[in-house]
């Protein structure tokens, strides 16, 4: 059995010790919650039985699987220790260039980079050691780019990789933010340069974006939820594909979330023309024998294996539908027109997951 006893760490607020059926000095588990560490003389001895501990597990591979309860140090703690270690062999030209060299981009549970386990970690490799710039910015998931976002920018510059630029950009996408507006064409021609493709980050590096005013009350809430679809595949969400999940999202609730309302600062006028364009949506499906909640499943299965369509042809999209809705004295981008046009003009994501939706729920292709 596993027991636990709670006590009052010595000034350095509560300690929980684990106490595991091995030697108590390799299995003990003592995990600090405030306050500092050893110091002096004590942090010297501590910190090396921490590295000497890391060489065992490094040399058996189980760097990349170290667990906490396993082990007699903090994982926080043992991080810093391997960080320190590396920035102190930084000058050590055959071990940085053999670690930048790792295909797992640092996962190697052989290496000590596999120990290195936040963004903290990370951004300060990238300060500290310019041949592991890109793997620590593939590591690295956004926090330290909200932080520190004019000098990543600076680091991936001067760095001019194309792993470099597409971790960079990676990061920009989970963390929710754009390019600034100043930097957009200098790094479009850094990626023209390194021979990267822009189709994949045009989302980021437009240099003219749609006014937000364009869009109905529905379509604001609609482009919260296709930033939701997007982000577990960390691709962008203007894409005719991700807005028609999140319209599809809208008609399968009575209502989204009060707050998601509330953070638009609706007026009643608002409100009545967001549930206007949400029934006209359902009832475009229903016409069509479609169930809201189906359809989304289907077209997020097509997207596991398919990129959609573009930045490019959500654009030539909202010229089309901005033009059909002034035609009819409208303003704006509606969201039954875009459910409309992704059912009568399909993008080959849209048609597989209509063709499937057929398929696995019956109804009509027409």
């Amino acid at each position: 059995m596993m027991g636990q006893d709670k006590e009052t760490g010595r000034g350095q607020g509560p300690t929980v010790r684990v106490h595991m059926r091995m030697p108590t000095k390799r299995h003990s588990n003592e995990i600090r919650i405030g306050g500092e560490g050893p110091s002096g003389a004590e942090s010297s001895t501590h910190r090396a039985e921490i590295r000497r501990c890391q060489r065992e597990c490094l040399d058996e591979g189980l760097g990349g699987t170290c667990l906490v309860m396993d082990c007699p140090f903090d994982f926080g703690e043992c991080a810093d220790v391997a960080t320190d270690w590396l920035v102190a062999h930084r000058d050590d030209e055959a071990l940085v260039r053999g670690l930048a060299a790792d295909p797992t981009l640092g996962r190697d549970p052989y290496e000590v980079t596999s120990l290195l386990t936040s963004d903290r970690h990370w951004m300060r490799i990238a300060r500290s050691i310019p041949v592991l710039r890109s793997m620590a910015f593939a590591r690295m998931r956004g926090y330290e780019l909200v932080v520190h976002r004019d000098e990543v920018f600076r680091l991936a510059l001067e760095t001019d990789t194309p792993v470099a630029y597409e971790a960079l950009l990676r990061m920009l996408r989970v963390a929710g933010m754009e390019v600034p507006k100043e930097l957009r064409r200098e790094l479009r021609a850094h990626l023209i340069g390194c021979g990267i493709g822009l189709d994949a980050w045009e989302d980021l590096l437009a240099e003219e974006r749609f006014d937000v005013d364009e869009l109905s009350p529905a379509m604001l809430v609609a482009r919260d939820y296709a930033g939701l679809e997007s982000s577990t595949y960390h691709v962008s969400w203007d894409q005719e594909e991700y807005w028609l999940l999140g319209i599809l999202r809208l008609a399968e609730d009575d209502r989204p979330d009060p707050d998601g309302l509330r953070s638009h600062a609706f007026d009643r006028q608002d409100l009545h023309a967001f549930d206007e364009d949400v029934e006209a949506v359902r009832a475009l499906l229903a016409g069509r024998g479609l169930d809201a909640e189906l359809l989304g499943a289907e077209v997020r299965d097509v997207l596991k294996t398919r990129q959609g369509s573009g930045f490019h042809a959500r654009q030539l999209l909202w010229e089309v539908l901005g033009a059909q809705a002034e035609s009819r004295g409208d303003s704006g981008i509606w969201a039954h027109d875009v459910v409309d046009h992704a059912l009568c003009h399909p993008s080959g994501v849209i048609r597989q997951a209509l063709d499937r939706y057929h398929a696995h729920h019956g109804g009509s292709a027409d």
